[in-house]
């Protein structure tokens, strides 16, 4: 690798990241009950091992901040393709799918393989997490669907058609016609709130929110990792943009041995 950033040091196929003082002193503690729970563990050990002769009541000293990680390959047979488009995280290659109530993304990976990020569409009952007994008359399963969803009035009640007034017609106050709308798959109700039920976990920008879930904190702070928004006034795109450049947040995609690489820094990540 080369064109490290300043704060991550690549020597004699070692990782060397920096930490603060607190983070070393923290992360002493944790390996010391990591380790005596697997005294197998050798990286584990390895690092405390570097770590332990330090005083923490020193403070920071030119050593004692800095852990030495051996490189490893990710231990993913293939890895997912991303790029950075204007700082935002997003598959480098990728497919819609829609099909029998799923919908999501196929994305490409690095041996030529796909993966898939595809959620289910939940029925309204799970949709607003509409909870009720097995013998729930109407009324009950009305009160229910309308607290669960922070509905007050029966206009408001997607499964009625009201008067001028707003009073529900009696036809569609039945059990039947409750039952099937709470039955009845979100996408084929409202395709733009399936969306934003799978916004996070199956588009193309999945990969961001991934990646940020896996880090530590303080990795993802110093890369800059932040909510942000593709939509234009009446939509919205959520996904994860960063500060980072391809070439840094490549080299902590191999430090964590995240299953996801940049695109067309494959050859450098293997």
């Amino acid at each position: 690798m080369s064109d490290l950033p300043a704060s991550v040091v690549n020597k004699d196929g070692n990782i060397y990241l920096p930490l603060s003082w607190k983070e070393a002193y923290h992360l002493r503690h944790v390996l010391r009950q990591y380790v005596r729970r697997h005294p197998d563990e050798r990286l584990a050990r390895c690092v405390l091992e570097r770590m332990e002769n330090e005083d923490p009541e020193q403070g920071e000293v030119p050593a004692g901040n800095v852990v030495a990680f051996p490189r490893r390959p990710c231990p993913e047979e293939s890895r997912v393709l991303i790029t950075l488009d204007r700082g935002v995280i997003v598959a480098a290659e990728f497919d819609y799918v829609e099909y029998h109530g799923r919908a999501g993304v196929t994305v490409q990976c690095d041996d030529g393989s796909s993966e898939s990020y595809i959620v289910n569409s939940p029925s309204m009952a799970e949709y607003f997490d509409v909870e009720l007994p097995e013998d729930a008359t109407y009324e009950q399963k009305k009160r229910a669907t309308m607290k669960a969803a922070g509905w007050d009035y029966d206009e408001e009640c997607e499964w009625l058609q009201v008067d001028g007034n707003g009073d529900a017609f009696p036809e569609y106050e039945t059990d039947e016609v409750i039952n099937e709308w709470l039955s009845t798959l979100v996408i084929d109700v409202d395709v733009e709130r399936h969306a934003h039920f799978a916004e996070r976990i199956a588009t193309e920008y999945t990969p961001g929110f991934m990646i940020w879930e896996a880090l530590p904190a303080h990795q993802a702070e110093r890369m800059g990792f932040r909510n942000a928004d593709l939509g234009g006034p009446a939509s919205s795109v959520p996904c994860v943009s960063i500060r980072a450049t391809e070439e840094e947040l490549q080299q902590v995609l191999e430090l964590y041995g995240l299953g996801f690489v940049v695109a067309g820094l494959e050859e450098e990540g293997r």
